[in-house]
């Protein structure tokens, strides 16, 4: 005596996770690292966020992350209904930290000039330079200007890495009024003549 019996395998097709995100940030950046419309498998999935060095993780399609400092790689784990899984994982390249410096507050006599001393450090060279306000100034887009101030002025330095990052910083120049002289009325004298 025989007997047969079958069974049908549905096999899913095989399941592919894909994160996505710039792969270049500036320092203290704000991001968002996603999956993209992942391949395969039994909808839905569930995502696990991780992160190296450790501080992230997440358990939703998208991992938002506040003021990246370093470089990292990020892992997901992405498992679909049926207990299928993969992984993938993407980094992120920070690029050190943009230090702009306007220089030091000063003073400068009523229609004198100074000169600025802008300064530029970390981030990745060269760097671009604006000064504002550009009214009294000789040239706005080198680091040391000549400036010319009639009043008080604050002039704002914002410099750009050739990675597109940019920072700000200020300084403050004081112009000193000149003073006034009164060396009396005119007046007439006379000369002894004998």
């Amino acid at each position: 005596c025989v007997q047969n019996d079958s069974v049908v395998v549905d096999v899913d097709p095989k399941l592919t996770a894909i994160a996505t995100t710039n792969s270049f940030q500036c320092f203290n950046s704000t991001l968002l690292v996603s999956a993209l419309s992942s391949k395969g498998g039994t909808k839905p999935y569930s995502y696990k966020w991780t992160s190296k060095p450790k501080g992230y993780t997440g358990n939703s399609s998208s991992l938002k992350v506040d003021t990246l400092k370093q470089t990292t790689r990020f892992y997901l784990t992405l498992t679909d209904t049926i207990g299928c899984v993969d992984t993938t994982s993407i980094q992120i390249q920070v690029n050190p930290k943009l230090t702009a410096n306007a220089g030091i507050d000063d003073s400068v006599c009523f229609g004198n000039s100074i000169q600025l001393k802008g300064i530029a450090s970390g981030g990745a060279k060269p760097y671009k330079y604006y000064w504002n306000p550009i009214s009294s100034l000789n040239v706005s887009n080198i680091s040391n200007p000549v400036a010319s101030p009639k009043k008080n002025t604050i002039y704002e330095l914002t410099i750009t890495d050739s990675m597109g990052c940019s920072e700000k910083d200020s300084v403050f120049i004081k112009v000193i009024p000149l003073d006034s002289v009164f060396a009396g009325n005119d007046t007439n004298i006379c000369v002894d003549v004998d």
